[in-house]
């Protein structure tokens, strides 16, 4: 009869010893991840139809094959991270944390909104580039509820999951495992605000989102924390955006 593996070997097995990543790896993971959903975006908008809610659906789409593909490709796949290591699976989760999403969101998005006016008004003397990004995050200016299930599904909720993963899972962990707490924190995060480069004011909003979420992942040790303040804040902010169109002018 063959020996059964003991507790300790199937817990080993289960989570395994991750590598260090080096140093060059830093730049292939924002050139895999950048550069592949740049490339499959502009090659999309060459051969897509001019259909505001099609456009804004394969971004989405993009979004989660490339950033998420990259974190899972580069990181998962190669030992750089895991799932556990992540607080992915087994899932750590408090259910107190519900009460701290909701706080931070409905502190930190107002902040954010008037830092975004201010910068946009500072550095483009008006609001254009803000309008435009809203016209694309409401499928064109033209509410439907077919639109607004869109939007929501792949903005507020797989958006955030796949740019977690990428930008706090595989980026932020590459400066963890090698500086002191605020320098990978604010280094982590201002490639998050520089990957939403649009807009200035979008860059500036998402630094700041990108410093909450890189401390309560460092806090919690679980990335299911800051995918859900980072989700709660994206389908609070695109339901009020979108809801707004369905209000009666006039």
């Amino acid at each position: 009869m063959e020996n059964q593996p003991t507790t300790l070997e199937l817990q080993e097995a289960a989570d395994p010893v991750l590598l260090k990543p080096t140093g060059p790896e830093l730049a292939l993971y924002i050139l895999i991840g950048f550069g592949s959903f740049m490339i499959f975006s502009i090659g999309l908008s060459l051969v897509l139809p001019a259909s505001p809610l099609l456009n804004i659906a394969a971004q989405f789409l993009l979004n989660v094959f490339c950033l998420g593909g990259t974190a899972y490709a580069l990181g998962v796949r190669r030992g750089r991270i895991s799932w556990k290591s992540l607080g992915l699976f087994p899932p750590i989760w408090n259910n107190k944390w519900i009460f701290l999403v909701i706080g931070l969101t409905l502190v930190f998005l107002p902040i954010r909104g008037l830092l975004g006016l201010l910068v946009s008004l500072l550095f483009e003397g008006g609001f254009d580039t803000i309008i435009a990004r809203s016209n694309a995050l409401t499928a064109g200016q033209q509410f439907t509820w077919l639109n607004f299930a869109v939007i929501i599904i792949g903005g507020g909720i797989l958006v955030p999951m796949s740019e977690e993963f990428y930008f706090r899972g595989l980026i932020h962990n590459w400066f963890q495992s090698r500086m002191s707490y605020w320098p990978r924190i604010l280094l982590s995060s201002a490639i998050f605000g520089m990957a939403h480069f649009d807009s200035p004011a979008v860059v500036a909003a998402s630094f700041i989102l990108g410093i909450v979420n890189a401390i309560a992942y460092e806090k919690s040790k679980s990335l299911w924390l800051s995918i859900a303040i980072h989700a709660f804040n994206n389908t609070l902010a695109l339901s009020i955006a979108n809801l707004a169109l369905a209000l009666p002018s006039g």
